[in-house]
């Protein structure tokens, strides 16, 4: 019987507990230890589980066989190195960092000590999405890529809209085409509004991706929506989470999102549990770091462009 997998989780707060409650329900792992300094966190906890007020003190907890990084992504990069370096797998949410400076060494450790690191860019491990990418390229591959995605927040004091929402849908236009480079042709601040918790935005971007255009829009001013197109060379997959059908194909190239269409995918299992088992396998069968890390710091880097070009229109 295989053993089962210690994950120690840093940071246990919104997603944080996301994480708590996935990795206490799938098979192969179990949460060995937390880093955390609320005083609420111990009562989320499983028996068993430790606690460590600093993080450096799970990465070398000698139960926790791998890490999952869920704090801030401005925190991301010193634990995500320090478990590179101490020889231990490291799931980490989006965006893989929010500070570019610091992707070079990221990466710089990870060429070092290879092992298994992923990001967990939630929707590349959703079910319907999985199967939009394979309609998209037995069809002979997209020409065009439209989204949008927001809602009337959270809105956060020091993370723009574009930081917020954005890597969702760089992430997946990227996976889409199987590329880890995208021009930044245009970023745009269509609208923006103060307010008492921070800046409520909404921000178009213009991309090339292996030479098709991608136009993503994501906003804090209009209510929740998220929708994801692909133009074929004769019909449009569209995918949206918000939906009772997450995927359906529309008989015509440039439908709009509510266009009726076949249904594809009725329904799909939770994508952050997809994620953990993706991981926990990717451990099992000793898979090296590979698209998951390089496509995020394709995120990162594309999003940095966009934000040093990012302008106001209104």
């Amino acid at each position: 019987m295989t053993a089962s997998l210690g994950l120690g989780l840093i940071g246990v707060g919104r997603w944080g507990r996301n994480y708590v409650r996935t990795i206490g329900a799938v098979d192969g792992a179990h949460l060995a230890a937390v880093a955390s300094r609320n005083p609420e966190t111990p009562a989320l906890l499983p028996s068993g589980a430790r606690m460590h007020a600093d993080w450096r003190d799970l990465v070398a907890d000698p139960s926790v066989d791998a890490v999952v990084i869920a704090s801030p992504p401005s925190a991301h990069a010193a634990p995500l190195i320090a478990a590179v370096e101490a020889g231990k797998p490291v799931l980490a949410e989006k965006p893989l960092t929010d500070r570019p400076e610091e992707l070079a060494a990221m990466r710089g450790a990870v060429a070092r000590h290879g092992g298994v690191v992923m990001v967990e860019h939630t929707h590349l491990f959703h079910d319907a999405f999985r199967a939009l990418v394979d309609h998209a390229r037995a069809a002979g591959g997209a020409r065009a890529v439209r989204a949008a995605a927001g809602n009337f927040g959270p809105i956060r004091p020091n993370v723009s809209v574009l930081w917020d929402w954005g890597p969702h849908d760089v992430a997946m236009a990227l996976d889409l085409f199987g590329a880890e480079t995208a021009i930044v042709r245009a970023a745009r601040r269509l609208a923006h509004e103060d307010k008492p918790e921070g800046r409520a935005e909404r921000i178009a971007l213009d991309l090339t991706i292996a030479g098709a255009p991608v136009a993503l829009s994501f906003s804090t001013k209009d209510a929740r929506h998220r929708w994801f197109a692909v133009d074929l060379a004769d019909s449009t997959l569209i995918y949206s989470d918000q939906a009772g059908a997450p995927l359906k194909r529309c008989p015509v190239t440039g439908a709009p999102p509510d266009a009726p269409g076949e249904i594809l995918v009725t329904q799909a299992g939770p994508p952050l549990t997809v994620a953990v088992e993706t991981f926990i396998a990717a451990i099992r069968h000793g898979d090296a770091c590979g698209p998951s890390f390089s496509l995020a710091c394709a995120v990162v880097e594309t999003l940095a462009k966009a934000d040093a070009e990012l302008h106001d229109v209104e």
